[in-house]
């Protein structure tokens, strides 16, 4: 009976062994993108192989670490080794820690220690940095920001003829502002600073103060219809002239560079309707069905500039994730000079050095920095405009404000 347990016990364990050593497998080795601020460029080599373009020279990082993936059945080891098959452009360490050593193409395979045939190969096309950035110049050093507000920062960089124009966007507290490429997004009211470096090896940096300010939220209220609004309204340019090329070039702006992937909306005031359409930009129509040239508007006042009895909440939430739609793609900023007075009723404010880009329309409001955002599900953001907010609400009879 001893003989017969003690044979049993072995032929088990026998048993279990190879059970695990049958299932346990390599199932696939890949590796994970590689992180470097020095890479300018990324393409598939016979849509397999990922190849990267990266920088290198005096002063920059000159390395990366590659972090294999490796997918496993129970009881499979998921070592690798990697190896470069070109060590006089890059060597790599038993870690995957690559080092970039001089201009040219080298490919680094990393391998399952378990299953040789199972493995990955990186594609580096190395440039040395001949020329470097000497300056950076932001479009800002000091900003004040409404909470949720976002900011696109754009940088200046000298020469232009620079080898590496790749930056880094870095910031002090992400708590109160985050900084990724180039954009400022506030999250909660502090000071602190954000800074955008050269990664080139000239140690080159630009300072940005950024203040955050709680936010005043306005948005479209779901089951509210709006009614016409009574008494005289008007839009006014102090420089209807020059305001007319300006309006010209952000409607042109918006035609060229966007594309609405959404059916037709449709929103009617007393004097004009507003249409957003599927081939991307606005259309604007006056109250006979005729097309306006948004010339027009430059220097036009409109009497009863309300919204027409039969246009809902819902319609206006399609047309404000229209505008948000028609602008995320805006190439540049578009500023316009003098004032643009905006009135309904009792309620009048007029704006200055107002800009409108891909992420906010900014301006200069009752001696403070605001913004106006649309976002995609057709609310309305106002930071530090309460007066444009009141006209807004006014003007829609509370569908907005």
């Amino acid at each position: 009976m001893k003989k017969f347990v003690k044979t049993f016990a072995v032929a088990a364990s026998m048993t279990m062994a190879l059970g695990i050593s049958s299932q346990a497998a390599v199932k696939s080795v890949s590796v994970a993108e590689p992180v470097r601020s020095t890479i300018s460029k990324v393409h598939t080599v016979n849509k397999k192989v990922p190849c990267y373009h990266i920088y290198r020279g005096k002063g920059a990082v000159n390395s990366l670490t590659l972090k294999p993936v490796v997918t496993v059945t129970k009881g499979s080891s998921k070592a690798v080794t990697f190896k470069s098959n070109n060590p006089k452009v890059a060597t790599v360490s038993a870690s995957g820690k690559v080092y970039f050593k001089k201009a040219g193409n080298v490919r680094i395979t990393v391998t399952s220690k378990a299953d040789a045939k199972k493995s990955a190969t990186v594609r580096f096309v190395v440039k040395d940095i001949e020329k470097k950035i000497t300056s950076l110049k932001t479009s800002t050093n000091n900003v004040t920001m409404a909470v949720g507000q976002r900011l696109k920062v754009t940088t200046k960089i000298t020469p232009s003829t620079a080898t590496c124009k790749n930056l880094r966007y870095d910031s002090s507290n992400s708590s109160i502002v985050t900084f990724q490429n180039g954009v400022l997004k506030a999250k909660k009211p502090g000071t602190t600073t954000v800074k955008v470096k050269a990664v080139d090896g000239s140690k080159k940096v630009a300072t940005i103060k950024v203040t955050v300010k709680a936010a005043q939220v306005s948005k479209v209220d779901d089951d509210k219809t709006v009614d016409k609004v009574a008494g005289k309204s008007y839009i006014k340019w102090s420089n209807p002239e020059k305001a007319k090329d300006q309006i010209n070039a952000l409607v042109a702006g918006v035609e060229n560079n966007n594309v609405i992937p959404e059916s037709k909306k449709t929103i009617e005031f007393s004097e004009f309707t507003v249409k957003v359409l599927d081939q991307g930009g606005l259309r604007i129509y006056d109250k006979n069905g005729n097309r306006i040239e948004s010339e027009i508007y430059a220097g036009k006042e409109f009497e009863n500039l309300g919204i027409n009895e039969n246009v809902d909440a819902q319609a206006m939430k399609a047309v404000l994730s229209g505008l948000a739609t028609a602008t995320e793609n805006l190439k540049s900023v578009h500023r316009f000079t003098g004032t643009l007075t905006l009135a309904c009723g009792d309620v009048k404010v007029t704006l200055s050095n107002i800009r409108v880009s891909n992420s906010a329309i900014r301006f200069t409001s009752e001696g403070a920095a605001g913004s106006v955002i649309f976002t995609k599900n057709g609310a309305v953001r106002f930071a530090n405009c309460p007066t444009l907010a009141k006209y807004f609400s006014t003007v829609t009879n509370g569908a907005i404000g």
